[in-house]
Parts: C-alpha cells; sequence; structure tokens
C-alpha cells in the first residue's frame, strides 16, 4: 500500500473499516480523505503503520562525540571546499580532532534512521523499541475479534506515539442517549517522557469529546501496565504482562460506567455546580469570597463562565440523568477540555493527546476525584 504520509509528519490518522464510514481524518492540520485509509475489518497493526506512512519509521542508537575545540563542527561546515585542502593541511585537522575528542561513555543518541532526526539523548541502558514492536501485542486482541484497530497518532516529531483501538462488544449506556464507548490505548516514547504503556478508555460519543479512564483510573487502580526500556522490554514474559493488563483494564470501564451511572442521581443545582467548576479551576489555591478583576485572573474567569455555559447549553445536557446531576457537571469538564478549553498545542489535533495524556487528562482525572470524594462514589 502507497505511503500516504511523509515519516518526517505527525499528526492523528483516523481508520475506517467496511463496517463504517470515515468522515474525515487529521494529519498536519488538515482534514483529508482518502479511500485508502478505510482499512479491512480485522486490520492488523502492519497494514495501519503501512497506510500511515509509519512502517518504515526504524529508530535505532548511535555514539556520541565530546568535540571540546568544535573541530568536527568546523570540519562539517567545510563541505565540498575541503576537497580544495592538500595532505598535510588534513593531516593537521585530524589531528587536532584527535586531541580534542572523546566518546561519550554514559549517554547515546536516539534517532531515526532514515531522515537521521534526533529524538533523544539517553543513558546507555535505553532500549528503543520500535513501533510495530509496541503496538503488535495488540494484534492476538483483533484476531480474536476482541477489538478493531482505529486510530494512530504521531506526535512531537516522532518523539512518541500512541494507538487506539475500539473493544467490540456492546457498549455501556450511562443514562438513556448517552452511550460509553471502550477503547484500548497504547503509547510509547523515545525521549523517555512516558514508560511504553497500555490501559483502557472510555469514549463518550454523543457529546463528541473523549473522555480519558485509561492513565490516570488505571494508574489509581493498579491495572495500568508500564514497562521500562530495558534489553528484556519485548520478550513473552511482558508480552503476557500486557494482555493481562489490558483485561484489568476493561474491567476498570465497567467500574467507571458504574460511577457515573451513581452520578447521574444525585441532583446538583446550578450554584453547588458553579463552586464545583471553581475549586477545579482554583486548583489547591484558596477560591476568592469574589471572583472578579481584582482576586482572579482572565484565564481563571474565563474557565469558569465557560464550563457552567457547558453545563446549561453543552452537547447532551438535555438529557435525563445529565440535566441538573452531578454527572452532567462532570461531562461539562470533558466537553470542555475536549473541545474548548485552550492549550498549548500549535493545530487541532494535538487536542486528543492533551485530552488522553497531558494536562487535560489530569484535569478530568481531579473532577472525578473532587465529586467522588464530595459524594462519597466508589473510587
Amino acid at each position: 500500500m502507497a505511503h500516504l504520509f511523509d515519516v518526517n509528519t505527525e499528526g492523528i490518522a483516523h481508520f475506517a473499516t467496511t463496517k463504517r464510514n470515515l468522515q474525515k481524518v487529521w494529519w498536519k492540520g488538515n482534514k483529508i480523505f482518502n479511500e485508502s485509509l478505510v482499512l479491512d475489518d480485522g486490520a492488523l497493526v502492519e497494514d495501519m503503520l503501512k497506510a500511515a506512512g509509519l512502517f518504515d519509521h526504524k529508530v535505532i542508537k548511535s555514539s556520541l562525540i565530546a568535540d571540546y575545540s568544535k573541530e568536527i563542527q568546523r570540519l562539517i561546515g567545510l563541505g565540498e571546499s575541503l576537497q580544495k585542502w592538500d595532505a598535510k593541511k588534513l593531516r593537521a585537522l585530524v589531528k587536532k580532532i584527535q586531541a580534542n575528542v572523546d566518546l561519550v561513555e554514559t549517554h547515546e543518541l536516539v534517532h531515526r534512521e532514515g531522515d537521521r532526526k534526533h529524538l533523544s539523548v539517553m543513558g546507555k541502558g535505553y532500549t528503543p523499541t520500535q513501533i510495530l514492536d509496541t503496538f503488535q501485542v495488540l494484534d492476538t486482541l483483533v484476531i480474536d475479534g476482541s477489538i478493531q484497530l482505529e486510530t494512530i497518532g504521531a506526535l512531537r516529531e516522532g518523539k512518541s506515539y500512541f494507538m487506539a483501538a475500539k473493544i467490540e462488544g456492546d457498549p455501556l449506556e450511562i443514562v438513556p442517549g448517552d452511550v460509553m464507548e471502550r477503547y484500548l490505548i497504547a503509547r510509547d516514547s523515545y525521549d523517555g517522557s512516558t514508560f511504553r504503556e497500555y490501559a483502557a478508555a472510555g469514549i463518550l460519543p454523543v457529546c463528541a469529546n473523549t473522555e480519558r479512564a485509561a492513565f490516570g483510573e488505571a494508574k489509581r487502580s493498579g491495572r495500568l501496565c508500564r514497562q521500562k526500556h530495558t534489553k528484556n522490554i519485548n520478550s513473552d514474559e511482558r508480552t503476557d504482562e500486557v494482555r493481562k493488563a489490558l483485561g484489568f483494564a476493561v474491567e476498570a470501564i465497567g467500574d467507571m460506567a458504574e460511577r457515573r451511572r451513581a452520578m447521574s442521581k444525585i441532583d446538583m443545582s446550578e450554584g453547588q455546580a458553579d463552586k464545583f467548576f471553581q475549586k477545579l479551576v482554583f486548583g489547591d489555591k484558596p477560591v476568592p469570597a469574589v471572583i472578579d478583576e481584582q482576586t482572579t485572573s482572565g484565564q481563571k474567569r474565563r474557565a469558569i463562565f465557560e464550563l457552567n455555559y457547558l453545563l446549561r447549553n453543552g452537547n447532551g445536557q438535555e438529557l435525563k440523568g445529565r440535566k441538573d446531576t452531578v454527572y452532567g457537571a462532570h461531562c461539562a469538564v470533558t466537553e470542555w477540555v475536549g473541545s474548548v478549553k485552550k492549550h498549548k498545542g500549535g493545530y487541532e489535533e494535538e487536542r486528543a493527546p492533551f485530552v488522553l495524556f497531558d494536562n487535560g487528562a489530569q484535569i478530568i482525572d481531579r473532577s472525578e476525584q473532587l465529586l467522588s470524594s464530595q459524594y462519597q462514589l466508589a473510587a
């Protein structure tokens, strides 16, 4: 299959299967559609990587040199003019280089083989894993009909990746008309920002935003599978750990759905919701008695306004079980994080990793913790 994307790009590709239509995909900030992105049911990780143009993305390690006098840097800068140098002049330069460089014994450069893109400098014990190795463990679950691969994301110029797979079977209904789909998420990085991790996440398509259940929920419950980049990372034993952890993580989504249902049965006035939003936005800092220009930054005031607006007018807030309930307040938070809140991403598709892994995930996690504590819901 022809590569659709150059390996230097980054973004998120959403793949359809023959069971459903694909409306759009995001890549490098552009909405595109290509029928090649519709994969057969049961498509495996290799098929997905080829369609996204990432199959040949190979990561390797190289030695690092300490260039104390910067003579190597000077040599590189000479370019073709070096051909005009006589042998004596070249020998003098080589001798000077040999006297002023050392091999760095403790660290190595992690980079892509094809375009030599530098990804990180890591200690000698770090073992980079290829994208196929990281995600291929999901193939056994595809083959037995447990999951359907859907999304792959390349982030921060290829320094990290994630893959999402929909768990087959009946979705979880929270309240009538509000359905939570179940997903498995795998992620890895080449700069030490994350371990290689696998967990589960819930998606609420009725409000068109992503609800992260995996990397906070699973972490708190001990059901997150996290693996260090050591030489045995691809062993059969590690693979078995992943399969077991994924099974536990799927169970955790069911527990989360039960907590959502409990939230849907607890009334919450707009005033109570406003106080909750204030506490969420201020975090560990005390909430002022009066919120105005003198006491509160414009960013915080805007956040509280947006959350209250979404509570009244957000997608799905008219549903029975959301309207005027604790669950409705939490849904306002997830929609705010998933669709409204400003973040540092340079383009819109970066919102998905923001919601799944970064500060957005922490906000959703804090929302759940605050509400669970206040209303004595099972953690």
